[in-house]
């Protein structure tokens, strides 16, 4: 029953590691075990180094469940 989006920001670093997860807003009610799944996903995800070797902070909403 959970239905809703999600909007997720992760810091990356230079050489590529999620150093931080973090919702920044969210319409799912009830939704910590989902955001939980989420923000492990992407704590495991790895990028390619930066090439200007500065960190990177990505911000993307997702949408969960059915729209009405």
């Amino acid at each position: 029953n959970l239905a809703g989006r999600v909007q997720y920001q992760w810091d990356i670093s230079p050489a590529g590691q999620v150093k931080a997860v973090r919702v920044t807003r969210s319409e799912v009610a009830n939704g910590d075990m989902l955001n939980g799944c989420v923000m492990k996903v992407f704590k495991d995800m790895k990028f390619p180094a930066a090439k200007n070797k500065q960190p990177t902070t990505a911000d993307i909403g997702f949408p969960f469940g059915k729209e009405s």
